[in-house]
């Protein structure tokens, strides 16, 4: 069951983000509220530095294909790969 949050507030969103057995969001207040609620989080890393994707055990970054980092304006929104983000789910839960 994939649920967007776009349209509920903070109080709302907590005990759905607790509830799910994996987060995929892209850097944002999502993906660090599911890795402190403890949730194994797929981090999507388009325009921002890779270390706000991995300060946490629980996130898995994901970076755009053809870099080798991430940084603000790397502007990778368009080359993150579906496949990457299907495998490291299923690397994930398995």
């Amino acid at each position: 069951l994939c649920v967007p949050l776009d349209n509920f507030s903070i109080k709302e969103t907590l005990p759905i983000i607790k509830s799910c057995n994996l987060s995929v969001c892209n850097d944002s207040s999502f993906s660090h509220l599911s890795a402190a609620l403890g949730i194994k989080t797929i981090t999507l890393m388009a325009d921002t530095p890779l270390i706000y994707g991995t300060y946490n055990s629980k996130m898995f970054p994901i970076i755009p294909d053809g870099e080798n980092n991430v940084t603000h304006d790397t502007l990778g929104k368009e080359k993150i790969n579906p496949e990457k983000i299907y495998k490291k789910i299923i690397e994930i839960m398995n």
